[in-house]
């Protein structure tokens, strides 16, 4: 069509050339004609080029529209033909969907039948674990039935001895009350003839008779000569060092006292022993470190880092905080290369402890009596070795520093030169954590998290078998790495720790090393064996992620220079430091072992989910430490625990308080920043002990506000807190809780303050010691114009003097006014506990009174002498009107008034008689320098 077309145009230019050609010619004519003959000519002309223009234009048209209809055609032909395709295209999407279906239903019919036998292989093992659940379930109620009849015939039978015991001392009363007036006389001659022995005792003590100034070290007396004044403190600690209590004792009195001071309650396992993390270090041209170290960037040292810990075995170097373990399932923890593997353990002691020597060689003795490990003084070409040094607290590295040349400290402080200490020291030296840090702590004792201050709970906190190597050894509640129920306990009546299988369970131990203990230093340095070559091979540790597993030796052989020379070992990896390492594929079965799940430990309580009044709240805990994997057993129990909670009372006063809320304890009233100390906020139990309630008055569970006595607080020191304004000049009745329990307890003031003229009216006063209960007080407010309330607590002569109040209310109009107290009731003795008695200080002892009834002890019925001695002795503190009694040094009397003794003055002691280790029950009587005290309730 297109060369058609050009074809046409051609011809047609061909033929207008033409024509004009012959116009050219004809015009020639034209001109020669007349002119009405050429314009008829022209304008002939112009019509004939007119049609024939109008030709050439209808027949441009006609192919136009002839180019126009085929380009249309050829547009329908492309749309069909697209059509087409598109409609192809869609059935082969069709006939594939239809495809994919069917192959997507078949593996739902797969998938549905996999999950039909899965589900019944579950059904199967459920009622396989329910059935076993049951047997076990009944099994533990019978031996629990059993437990309980025990219980209850023990009950019955503790009750029986009691009410013959009381009968047997309330005739004894009886007839001490016979004898009252004849038993005063004596007792008033007794008291005049010790009172004037002690005016003796204080004449010894006198400067002009007992000369002592002639035994006073060099620099005293300089002082005196110089005539300056001898320090209190100075004078008594020459005092206690060359007075009679020297010859009685070979203990200095004031390192006991610095010890008690720093609050080391060594009995008690409330020492924190600190591990101490090793630095990082660096080891020159290291070659196949192997997950040990990481590489620099000069690639020619490598930064290694041990981390410490509280759990069995040594620590272990590991990567930078950015990079992955080479090896991810390292038993660093059962490698050898932290003990001390030649079993010979080089030591000094620091000059700071020369009088503690002896301890400390007595406690390496008892190790090396029961173990093949030796402690040798070190000498000049030792590598690594033990200091002992006395700085703050009793702690050590875990195992042996072999990165580091030169020494390694075990830091023994005040109250730390005790033999059981001192050997739960070395042991963290030789390479053991403490024992409830196990992996399968879980399955023996129980951790209460909520009686653990936060900053201590990394101390219970449980390590993985990764880490742990038992070393084939039952778990041992009397290890001498084991903490005790109370450790670290923010309420000291309340436990951290307890044996699952029975609570009574003794835990922990600082006496001596138990057989445990002893077996498993003697695996872990393998002194089965001989003292030459390779040591057995340990154990496998459990399979890491690459399901391999892993165990070490090490080489026994050194020569001079330090170098090992043990042959055919495994790994060169840290065979410079004398251990070899193998590795080995776990099987499918220990790869995928089962592994039961265990709770992780509670969340912080949620908010209360009311407002105001009592609601509840929750907290919640997981079950992932460790997840159940590969088909073990979920955790048993509930993963949400909920319990009261009190806000403000609904429709409480302006002035009402109760101090539960978390977010304002104190309500409107507020302290007086003026005042030398403050009320503080607390639950439970106060720190010190012997003082302050046990709980708060609301519900037993909530807070109070108290005083807390302990330093910096000082004698007279006042704390207020201030009630917001009355302004109506309304007559109210307030009522409020106190509890003042304490041998130092100090007073408590009530006082309305009229606000335009500062004038104080005092509404209630209390001093002393209450007993350990709430007392409710009432009192009518009639204050005369714009008046606040004050409460005010000031402090007593001792640490136990930790005041308490709860639940304030303000009422309006007139209430009784008096102050209610607990109905009387009759009095009866109770144990108050044991404690140290050191002797005169500034002139005083902790009590002040003391009669002798050593004379009266009939040694052939001790025990049954010795509670007669003590119920002799609460008679005489009756007879005086006092309410704490001591019994010292087997028959010795002492009393006083509350305000003139201080029991607690130099610390507990576990000094008492009978010991705990004869089990013949509690205390009755204290020995040389310990009283057992009593007092009257």
């Amino acid at each position: 069509m297109r060369f058609l077309v050009i074809f046409v145009c051609i011809i047609a230019c061909a033929v207008a050339f033409s024509v004009v050609k012959l116009e050219e010619n004809n015009g020639d004519v034209i001109e020669k004609r007349s002119p009405n003959q050429n314009n008829r000519r022209v304008q002939e002309q112009r019509r004939r080029q007119e049609e024939e223009r109008r030709r050439k234009e209808d027949q441009r048209r006609r192919q136009e529209e002839q180019r126009r209809r085929q380009e249309e055609e050829r547009r329908r032909q492309e749309e069909r033909r697209r059509q087409e395709e598109h409609r192809r295209k869609e059935q082969e999407k069709i006939k594939q969907e239809q495809e994919r279906r069917k192959q997507e239903q078949e593996k739902q019919k797969q998938e549905a039948e996999r999950r039909r036998q899965e589900e019944e292989r579950r059904h199967k093992e459920a009622d396989k674990r329910r059935k076993e659940q049951e047997e076990k379930r009944r099994q533990q109620e019978e031996r629990r039935r059993q437990e309980e009849e025990r219980r209850q015939r023990e009950h019955l039978e503790r009750e029986q001895r009691k009410i013959e015991n009381e009968k047997k001392w309330r005739e004894k009363l009886r007839e001490e009350r016979k004898n009252e007036r004849e038993r005063k006389q004596q007792w008033e001659k007794e008291y005049q003839r010790l009172k004037q022995q002690n005016r003796q005792n204080q004449a010894y003590w006198n400067l002009e008779t007992d000369h002592k100034e002639d035994n006073y070290p060099q620099e005293m007396k300089e002082k005196v000569q110089r005539g300056e004044h001898i320090l209190p403190n100075e004078e008594d600690k020459f005092e206690n060092e060359f007075g009679r209590y020297k010859t009685r004792t070979a203990t200095k009195v004031i390192d006991l006292l610095t010890a008690i001071n720093s609050g080391h309650d060594v009995e008690n396992l409330d020492e924190g022993d600190m591990m101490k993390d090793a630095p990082n270090f660096e080891v020159e041209n290291m070659e196949q470190t192997k997950g040990y170290c990481k590489k620099t960037e000069n690639k020619r040292k490598s930064i290694c880092r041990n981390q410490g810990g509280r759990g069995r075995r040594a620590v272990e170097p590991v990567y930078g905080d950015d990079e992955a373990w080479v090896r991810k399932k390292r038993d660093g923890r059962r490698d050898r290369v932290y003990l001390w593997i030649d079993r010979r353990v080089p030591y000094e002691i620091d000059s700071a402890l020369a009088e503690s020597q002896t301890t400390i060689i007595t406690a390496l003795k008892e190790i090396e009596a029961k173990t093949c490990v030796r402690f040798v003084s070190r000498s000049s070409d030792e590598k690594n070795w033990i200091k002992f040094v006395k700085k703050s607290g009793c702690w050590s590295s875990v195992g042996r520093k072999f990165w580091v040349d030169g020494y390694q400290e075990l830091s023994l402080g005040d109250g730390c030169i005790y033999h059981g200490i001192i050997m739960h020291e070395v042991m963290h030296a030789l390479g053991f954590y403490h024992e409830q840090s196990r992996s399968d702590r879980d399955q023996y004792v129980e951790i209460f998290w909520e009686n653990i201050p936060e900053g201590k709970m990394h101390n219970f906190e449980k390590h993985g078998q990764a880490l742990t190597d038992f070393l084939k050894a039952p778990y041992d509640f009397q290890s001498l790495m084991h903490y005790g129920k109370y450790s670290f306990a923010k309420d000291s009546k309340k436990p951290t720790i307890l044996s699952i299988m029975n609570k009574n369970t003794k835990i922990g131990q600082r006496n001596h090393l138990s057989p445990t203990d002893v077996f498993q230093i003697n695996e872990l340095y393998d002194c089965k064996n001989g003292g030459h070559g390779w040591s057995r091979w340990s154990s496998f540790g459990p399979c890491g992620k690459n399901c391999r597993k892993e165990r070490a030796r090490f080489c026994r052989d050194r020569k001079k220079d330090g170098a090992v020379s043990c042959e055919n070992p495994k790994s060169t990896a840290m065979y410079s430091w004398g251990v070899d390492m193998e590795q080995k594929k776990c099987s499918q079965e220990e790869c995928y072992a089962p592994k039961d799940g265990h709770w992780s430990k509670w969340g912080s309580w949620g908010e209360c989910n009311v407002k105001c009044g009592e609601g509840v709240h929750s907290r919640r805990r997981k079950c992932d430490d460790p997840k159940p994997l590969y088909g073990g057993k979920n955790c048993n129990g509930s993963n949400v625990q909920t319990r009261k909670c009190l806000e403000r009372r609904c429709g409480a006063g302006l002035y009402d308080c109760t101090f539960d809320i978390k977010n304002d304890p104190f309500c409107l009233w507020k302290p007086d920043e003026s005042a030398e100390f403050n009320f503080k906020h607390i639950s439970g139990t106060t720190p010190s002990s012997g003082t302050g309630p046990s709980k708060d008055h609301t519900t037993g569970t909530g807070s109070y506000a108290f005083i807390e006595s302990s330093s910096p607080a000082r004698k007279g020191w006042k704390a207020r807190l201030v009630s917001p304004l009355f302004a109506d000049g309304q007559k109210k009745c307030m009522t409020f809780y106190y509890n003042m329990n304490g041998h130092t307890i100090g007073a408590l003031r009530v006082f309305v303050e009229n606000i335009p003229t500062n004038e104080r009216t005092k509404l209630f006063e209390k001093e002393g010691h209450q007993l350990d209960q709430w007392h409710k007080a009432e009192l009518d407010i009639h204050p005369k114009g714009p008046s606040k309330i004050i409460i005010e607590a000031e402090r007593g002569a001792g640490f136990q003097g930790d005041l308490a109040i709860d639940d304030i209310t303000v009422k309006k109009g007139d209430c009784s006014g008096s102050v209610t107290t607990p109905k009387p009731k009759q009095k009866i003795v109770r144990r108050v506990g044991c404690y140290n008695d050191f002797g005169y200080f500034n002139g005083k002892r902790p009590f002040t009174k003391s009669k002798s009834f050593r004379n009266e002890i009939e040694w052939g019925t001790y025990m049954k002498s010795l509670q007669e001695v003590a119920m002799k002795c609460g008679a005489f503190a009756r007879q005086h009107n006092h309410t704490y009694f001591a019994v010292q040094y087997w028959g010795e009397c002492w009393t006083g008034s509350d305000d003139e003794i201080n029991y607690g003055r130099d610390g507990e002691s576990t000094g008492c008689f009978p010991p705990v280790k004869d089990q013949r029950g509690p205390y009755l009587v204290g020995m040389e320098f310990t009283n057992m005290v009593y007092r009257w309730e």
